[in-house]
């Protein structure tokens, strides 16, 4: 049986994240890649939810991630809010948004050996 059936209370925090990303992605990907409608608009309040509270975990003084992870994740998170609003104002679309959750996601996939 694959984990996607593990009731949520025995899923280590590695494998919640890595769901996180995947339902935000998902909305991402079904939506029109430039800001054309409520469906991007959504799926980009809902990618920068997620950003925001990962750079609040990752800015959290209990996080035990190296630092020179912990920075990296950071900028990321900045640079991944900054785009999401240029593409919600007409200037980009969500194609590189896509492509970072997705890079995310593959690093989650091999810590958590899904």
């Amino acid at each position: 049986m694959g984990n996607a059936y593990v009731h949520p209370a025995v899923r280590s925090p590695k494998e919640m994240e890595y769901d996180a990303f995947s339902l935000v992605t998902r909305e991402l990907v079904k939506s029109p890649r430039e800001c054309a409608d409520i469906r991007t608009i959504s799926a980009i309040s809902r990618n920068n939810e997620l950003w925001t509270f990962l750079g609040a975990a990752l800015a959290d003084p209990s996080n035990q991630l190296r630092d020179d992870l912990k920075s990296g994740l950071m900028s990321l998170s900045a640079f991944v809010l900054r785009h999401g609003h240029n593409v919600l104002v007409g200037r980009g679309n969500t194609n590189v948004l896509i492509d970072i959750n997705m890079a995310i996601m593959r690093g989650l996939r091999g810590v958590c050996d899904l």
